[in-house]
């Protein structure tokens, strides 16, 4: 458990060191879901069990989170030549926890990890995974808004 902290360090503050993660890092996206499931941004105002009354906005939110770093780094992997960087990839999905901070810092934090990614395909020279990943990611954000 530890290595995963050690994970969402080096996405936030320690991006170089992105490549050295562990296999656990796996479960990242889950934990974030987690996080955000308990944060006050899901608790308050609760309408999820009201009759009438769904707030798919929150929905959304959880689902962009699942496919922005499973469904992007499974495609970035299909056109990478190099088969260790899907734990880089989902572990690279880590500021996303900024996003319980405000709306502000989502969106600060989505950036952020677009532009990690960008990185660690140009360090790996995964050319057509940037491309197919970067329009994927595109795609989502602009899903989510």
């Amino acid at each position: 458990m530890p290595n995963i902290f050690l994970d969402f360090f080096n996405s936030l503050i320690n991006p170089k060191n992105i490549f050295n993660v562990t296999k656990k890092s796996f479960f990242i996206p889950f934990l974030i879901t987690l996080f955000y499931l308990f944060s006050p941004i899901f608790l308050r105002n609760m309408q999820l069990f009201e009759v009438g009354r769904f707030d798919v906005s929150k929905l959304k939110l959880l689902i962009f989170i699942l496919l922005f770093s499973y469904l992007s780094s499974g495609i970035r992997m299909l056109f990478s030549s190099d088969s260790n960087l899907l734990y880089a990839y989902i572990s690279s999905v880590s500021p996303i926890t900024l996003g319980l901070l405000g709306k502000p810092f989502l969106y600060f934090s989505v950036l952020w990890v677009i532009i990690l990614r960008f990185y660690i395909d140009l360090k790996k020279k995964n050319y057509y995974s940037l491309i197919l990943g970067f329009a994927l990611d595109i795609f989502l954000v602009w899903w989510l808004l």
